[in-house]
This record gives C-alpha cells, structure tokens and sequence, in this order.
C-alpha cells in the first residue's frame, strides 16, 4: 500500500516464479489487473503512475525499453485489456555498467539508487508538465558509496548511509531546501586515512570484459 498526497493506492504482486509476478489494483473492494508484462517488476507509486524496473526489454509499438530501465505507466491502465506506448514513460535507463538498486518516493520527486562502476549513486527525478525531468545527481562526495536508508512519500527530506574505503560509515540527511547533504552521524575511524587516496582503474579480463578495480 502507498500513502501518497494524492491518496492511497493498494497495490498487489502474485509472484508465479523468482522473476515472474502478475500486479493488480484492489480498490472499492475489487481487484482490477494492470496489463504489464510477467518481468516488470513493481517499485513504487507516484503521482497517478505505477514506477517499474524492467528484467527484460519492453517493446511498445515498435518502441522498446531496455532491461534494468525504470518506467512510469499510468494508473489508468488497471482493469484495461493492454497498455498503449502513451501510456508508458521511460524515468531512467541505466547504462551496461550500472544498475538500479532501489527507488524511492518523496511528495515531489522520485529518488533512484543507482549503482554505477560499483559506486552508488543517488538520482531525482520530477514530474513536470506531463513529462520526467532529466534525472539529476544528489551529489555527496563522487569517491563514496551512498545507499537510501529511509524517506517518506509525504515529506522532501530524506536519509541516506555513505561508505567508503578510507571513511567510516556515516549517516546522512538531505535537504530539499538547502539542496544540499548534511551529516548526522558517524562511526569512529579506526585507522587515519590523512596519507591515503583512492583510484579506480579498469582491467580487462580474458574475454574482454573490463572490471573495475580501486587502488588505495
């Protein structure tokens, strides 16, 4: 169930398989089908649009999404017999390096966790005039690994864990009007890291594929 400013929305994933589920909307004491493919997988709800991660390529008249791509479709299309390509949005692809690792919703924007040459990273994107905004970095530090770790779809602000090789775990808080990370907390370091720097270099393995590796 998502609460949102709009109102609350019941949602219902029957998992068939691993990766196979079929989604409905239970709403007035019945279940209506959404007509997505078995793969989508369900992520969120926001502002009228069911937000869906994609396991395989989605082909819309003649249009195709790629795997591992976040999308919006619209509410409207539950209890429909298909889904149009109108009713469908891409909000985010992810390139052969990356992958979404979770995603949230504020009241205004949609947060994704990106991960991106093993690094994670935080993106927002909005609805505007009917259409996403190009999504947009939350940037805390472009050497650490930041992670969600609480938000709400009814407030802007939101918590997220930072890691990394030569600082202690920390907790911290965005504000949407500061525009700006801020830290709450964080554990005691157990080595100084003053003489020390990280670097990511790739290496390239027998079959040609590249692996990201960090130097310290």
């Amino acid at each position: 169930t998502y609460v949102t400013p709009e109102g609350t929305v019941s949602v219902v994933s029957t998992w068939k398989t691993f990766y196979t589920a079929t989604t409905s909307v239970y709403r007035d004491g019945k279940s209506y089908d959404v007509p997505v493919p078995d793969s989508v997988k369900m992520v969120g709800f926001f502002k009228n649009h069911f937000l869906a991660q994609l396991r395989k390529d989605w082909t819309l008249e003649g249009k195709t999404f790629s795997q591992g791509s976040l999308v919006a479709v619209r509410a409207s299309v539950a209890g429909a017999e298909k889904v149009d390509l109108a009713d469908v949005k891409l909000v985010m692809s992810i390139g052969q390096a990356g992958s979404i690792l979770t995603t949230a919703t504020t009241k205004s924007k949609i947060l994704v966790n990106a991960l991106e040459n093993v690094t994670g990273k935080i993106y927002a994107v909005e609805l505007k005039k009917g259409s996403f905004t190009k999504p947009r970095e939350l940037n805390y530090d472009n050497s650490a690994h930041v992670t969600l770790a609480a938000s709400s779809e009814l407030k802007e602000d939101f918590f997220a864990k930072v890691s990394g090789f030569l600082n202690p775990d920390a907790l911290i808080y965005y504000s949407a009007s500061r525009k700006r990370f801020s830290k709450i907390k964080q554990l005691k370091a157990k080595f100084s890291s003053k003489a020390m720097i990280v670097k990511q270099v790739w290496a390239t393995s027998a079959d040609g594929t590249k692996v990201p590796l960090s130097l310290i």
